[in-house]
């Protein structure tokens, strides 16, 4: 679901996205431990001292143009809370796969960071799939949806693994829609969340479900607190950490609100990367030699 590496880094409530449990789960931690490794790596030789003027000195909220912080959403009414909530049920329905064995959640675990911490992702047929499962977490922030970019949007990524003969299985939409239409309790609440929709109870109206309670995983941490001007949400080490990010230049691809999610980029540029021989890239959806 995801482009390019990014910040790593679904509940109950009606109006909540994320429950209180989830949240402390969701891995916006992650950008707070990659910080700290960095200071830990560098002290490791004894270049630690040597990456500033003034060492001790804060790195100004300010200054930090390149990123931008994530913040909660406000409690959702009306309208756009019955989304939410029809797409938290919809992205945990098995009925959505072939022979009701697999969901969203199946691979993008909400209680697991979003992933399911596996190389490839096994899908409804016990295939494996020809890459690992992106966190959903923050997904809605990245300008595109896929690690290859084939999806616009978290609605159009919605579709892809429900008819993906090796994920989800589905034969096409119309097998989707009438296991909703079959569901008395989908079609109701299909109605009260899509009133102006043509056909409320359709792949378009699904999907936006779906993509609605996706939109609200975010991951607000600590370091978005520091972006917010609070110089004291991060240790002494972790603001050491963000020194060498910046000194080394990680923020050219890794910014914006996600850290990341922004560009695409070529796995093995430095390095060779295994396996790049069997992943033709990106190429597969935009048919460009170049993306090879």
């Amino acid at each position: 679901m995801n482009t390019c590496p990014s910040r790593a880094t679904h509940g109950s409530s009606a109006v909540s996205p994320l429950s209180p449990r989830d949240a402390t789960r969701c891995p916006g931690r992650t950008v707070l431990a990659a910080l700290a490794l960095l200071a830990g790596v560098l002290s490791l030789d004894g270049r630690g001292a040597s990456l500033d003027v003034k060492p001790d000195a804060d790195i100004a909220p300010g200054h930090l143009f390149m990123f931008a912080p994530i913040t909660p959403l406000p409690k959702l009414t009306g309208l756009q809370a019955e989304r939410v909530d029809l797409g938290r049920r919809l992205y945990y329905d098995t009925h959505l796969s072939e022979n009701n064995s697999e969901s969203c959640n199946s691979c993008h675990l909400l209680e697991s960071y979003g992933v399911d911490h596996q190389p490839l992702s096994t899908g409804h047929d016990h295939r494996l799939g020809v890459r690992n499962a992106p966190t959903v977490y923050n997904s809605g922030l990245e300008f595109s949806q896929f690690w290859d970019g084939r999806a616009k949007d978290l609605a159009e990524q919605a579709v892809g693994p429900m008819m993906d003969p090796v994920e989800m299985g589905m034969s096409g939409p119309a097998q989707v829609v009438s296991y909703v239409r079959s569901n008395p309790e989908y079609v109701h609440d299909l109605h009260e969340a899509f009133p102006n929709a043509a056909d409320p109870v359709s792949m378009d109206t699904i999907t936006q479900s779906i993509a609605s309670f996706e939109a609200g995983l975010l991951t607000p941490s600590r370091w978005d607190r520091y972006l917010q001007g609070d110089t004291e949400a991060l240790t002494e080490n972790e603001k050491q950490g963000l020194r060498v990010l910046l000194r080394t230049g990680c923020e050219a691809c890794h910014a914006g609100k996600d850290m990341g999610g922004n560009s695409y980029e070529q796995l093995g540029a430095a390095n060779d990367w295994p396996g790049k021989l069997n992943d033709t890239g990106r190429v597969l959806a935009t048919l460009e030699s170049r993306d090879t």
